[in-house]
């Protein structure tokens, strides 16, 4: 298994299954998808479990609220895949988003890779922001290289 993707879940119910539609979608199908309900006292923690029902790629976990980092930990702590991906629950990703990133990791020979996103507007049309792709050559260089979106790779 190459990736593990954490979502931490907090009251997510209204954009949970977008999301996880979204992720199970992926063209690139060597993930497992960890789901962290983090204390949820909505409808986010039965969507995960009747998902983690029907998708063997799916793993769930529940904790009290702690907040994303700590649901984050929970999922880096139990994550099986050489490479970690953060999606959010009130994100959605596109078919190809963690084959894009494996790509990038590969080509480049990296260790990270970071990317863009669209974002949408009050009116739900999306807008793309700037793409392209930089290799960064130092750990030093990393942070500076934040300042433009694109898919960088270090």
């Amino acid at each position: 298994m190459k990736f593990s993707v954490i979502v931490p879940v907090y009251n997510a119910e209204s954009t949970l299954t977008r999301c996880l539609d979204s992720l199970l979608e992926q063209e690139f199908s060597s993930f497992e998808l960890l789901l962290i309900n983090d204390g949820s006292t909505d409808g986010s923690g039965r969507i995960c479990k009747e998902y983690a029902a029907k998708h063997n790629e799916i793993v769930y976990f529940e904790q009290p609220n702690r907040g994303a980092s700590a649901a984050r930990n929970l999922g880096l702590d139990n994550a099986k895949g050489r490479y970690i991906v953060f999606v959010d629950s009130d994100d959605y990703i596109d078919r190809r988003y963690i084959e894009e990133l494996y790509k990038s990791i590969t080509e480049n020979k990296s260790d990270i890779a970071i990317c863009s996103y669209y974002l949408e507007n009050e009116n739900g049309i999306s807008e793309k922001t700037l793409v392209h792709n930089k290799r960064v050559y130092s750990r030093e260089d990393f942070p500076h290289s934040l300042i433009l979106p694109g898919i960088y790779s270090l």
